[in-house]
């Protein structure tokens, strides 16, 4: 469907994108639905993200959220789409629908964020004054347990795979935590073997990092590149049958496969699970949470926080090598030892850091580690 939405939107033809969106419907709701002038501002903002280099998997789920909105409001609210009739009361209608079909906080949150990115693009364009969702509560959900794949499943899925290209993209996006669409824009000079160094261009955030190769990695994309096919473009992943650059269909037809070979079918796995697996695996192997931020190209603290709870017996043992340096003063002579109640309270800060990361509540842990550091100097 990505791929349909994305072909639609390189046309000028809004009717064309219409009609792959009806696509999705049972034909008897299309006689229900009348064409108006939000779908045809939907197409020209989806257009306008596509200019502004916004993956094809966002801009396909912004689509399919703002349309989900634009249908409701036909069929269940028996109201013409038209921007007079976004107001906030509207709003909080279609987000207590959203919760009514049991959808997640997650999902509902998602959705409402990308109406309100279509409402800005309408204020921008002057057919709006005012966005109505500022006025809708809406609470983020807080960050709970993402899924990530251990390195022994790993491992059982190199093993399962044979093909140099293919075991190059799994380690690539199990590595170095890199957005599918990240991945599939990668070109041959983003890749320093030398140097063993990714260069990234986040099209979601609209910034430029790097990301350290391992030597394992480093290896496996030799092997690829010796037999990368000769072509005209620099498109680092290459296709062998067609020498064309690799693509999202592509891309999802192998990683199922992956799985099932793998005898992880079961899992409930995304491609999205490989890079919330890199994180993880940074964050167990040490890394400050402030460098797996980095490395992962998100722009708060909070959201790369949520590795945290996949690390609590990492973080303890960290916790319990801090030690109470011997303290010279009057009333505590040097050589005295450590009273019952300074040890009590690094034991007790130990277990409420080691629960903070639990929660993966990174100002917690900041403020926990500060009163280690004070515990230490009394």
């Amino acid at each position: 469907m990505s791929d349909a939405v994305n072909r639609s939107l390189r046309s000028d033809d809004p009717h064309h994108f219409r009609d792959v969106m009806l696509r999705r419907l049972e034909p008897a709701k299309h006689r229900r639905l009348e064409a108006n002038s939000l779908d045809e501002a939907l197409f020209r903002w989806l257009r306008w993200l596509r200019g502004a280099g916004r993956a094809e998997s966002t801009v396909t789920a912004y689509a399919t959220d703002a349309w989900q909105f634009l249908i409701w409001m036909q069929l269940e609210a028996g109201i013409d789409p038209d921007p007079s009739e976004l107001t906030p009361a509207r709003l909080q209608d279609f987000h207590a629908y959203l919760g009514h079909r049991g959808l997640s906080q997650a999902t509902v949150c998602r959705k409402l964020g990308a109406l309100s990115g279509f409402f800005k693009y309408l204020i921008r364009d002057g057919q709006m004054q005012a966005n109505p969702l500022d006025a809708v509560p809406r609470s983020r959900p807080k960050n709970g347990r993402v899924v990530w794949m251990p390195e022994e499943e790993a491992q059982q899925v190199l093993d399962a795979i044979d093909d140099p290209l293919e075991r190059s993209v799994f380690l690539t996006l199990y590595r170095t935590g890199l957005r599918k669409g990240e991945l599939l824009q990668l070109r041959l000079d983003d890749v320093d073997l030398q140097e063993g160094m990714l260069t990234v261009e986040a099209q979601k955030t609209q910034s430029v990092r790097h990301v350290p190769l391992s030597a394992e990695l480093i290896t496996c994309l030799g092997d690829y590149l010796e037999r990368r096919p000769a072509c005209s473009h620099d498109a680092f992943f290459v296709t062998d049958a067609r020498h064309v650059p690799l693509y999202s269909t592509l891309l999802q037809r192998w990683f199922t496969r992956w799985m099932t070979e793998a005898g992880l079918a079961d899992k409930g796995y995304t491609i999205h699970t490989l890079r919330h697996s890199a994180a993880t695996n940074w964050i167990r192997s040490g890394l400050h949470v402030a460098e797996v931020r980095h490395l992962l190209g998100h722009s708060s603290l909070e959201t790369t926080s949520r590795y945290l709870h996949h690390a609590p017996d990492e973080i303890r043992a960290k916790v319990d090598r801090i030690t109470f340096e011997e303290q010279e003063s009057e009333s505590s002579p040097k050589g005295e030892e450590q009273t019952d109640e300074v040890i009590d309270a690094q034991e007790r800060i130990a277990t409420q850091l080691a629960d903070a990361a639990e929660a993966a509540d990174a100002e917690l842990i900041a403020a926990l580690t500060k009163a280690l550091q004070a515990v230490r100097a009394t």
